[in-house]
């Protein structure tokens, strides 16, 4: 019986690599049949600009005005968009079940 071919896959990492967050994902289907895959995070909006109060000793005040201001009814989330993905059929279908995968193996460490 012939040995089977094998191939060894070893793992770099590029230069550019960096680790991160995400809240989420969003995307879609492109015109050229691929899948685009943008990961963000939700964060707080910050102020364009805050304007204090100065203190005697040249130190922060009172807060007095906010821009924009804040009205207290909707809050404002920036979803930063992280890192785009643009994948193939094929490779989105085992991307998707490579993460199902990785899921069911912690909810099955969960259960011990």
């Amino acid at each position: 019986m012939e040995e089977q071919p094998k191939v060894r896959i070893e793992f770099e990492k590029s230069p550019h690599y960096r680790l991160m967050p995400a809240d989420g994902a969003w995307g879609g289907p492109t015109p050229r049949g691929r899948i685009m895959v943008n990961f963000f995070v939700d964060i707080p909006s910050a102020p364009y600009s805050i304007t204090h109060d100065l203190t005697e000793d040249g130190q922060l005040g009172t807060e007095l005005e906010r821009s924009p201001a804040v009205d207290g009814t909707i809050p404002r989330v920036a979803r930063e968009l992280q890192v785009g993905v643009l994948l193939s059929l094929e490779d989105a279908e085992g991307v998707g079940r490579w993460l199902l995968e990785q899921v069911e193996m912690l909810r099955s460490e969960g259960d011990d």
